[in-house]
């Protein structure tokens, strides 16, 4: 079977993203569960690989943890940046990128994002 390949980033000692087989809908900017030696971790779907290839050879994704991509194209391209700029792992970019709890599988609620209000404004700091 035939299955389509996706580019994950995970945080971890590698220059670029690990490739794994996708059985579901999935876009840059969303977050997957996929093996990862013995364990199982959270990674960053930053790409669509270019071919299919067979589902033997590759590990497949577990889980899509998000509905919809919750990092922008243009934040994808400002980690891809940073991470050239710094010579820095892909995967660690992303981990200092993200909130923590997003890195650990929390379901990210759109709604409680933008209701807390920030303890502190910037003219509060200046004056």
């Amino acid at each position: 079977m035939i299955s389509p390949r996706i580019q994950v980033s995970v945080k971890g000692p590698f220059k670029g993203p690990l490739d794994y087989s996708c059985d579901f809908p999935v876009q840059a900017g969303q977050r997957v569960w996929v093996p990862l030696g013995s364990r199982k971790v959270i990674g960053l779907v930053v790409g669509l690989a270019d071919a299919a290839t067979d589902a033997p050879s590759l590990k497949a994704v577990e889980a899509v943890v998000d509905e919809n991509p919750i990092v922008t194209p243009q934040i994808l391209t400002l980690i891809q940046r940073l991470a050239d700029y710094y010579h820095q792992p892909l995967g660690l970019i992303v981990d200092l990128a993200l909130p923590s709890l997003l890195l650990r599988g929390r379901v990210y609620d759109e709604k409680l994002a933008k209701s807390k209000p920030h303890s502190t404004t910037s003219s509060q700091l200046i004056s």
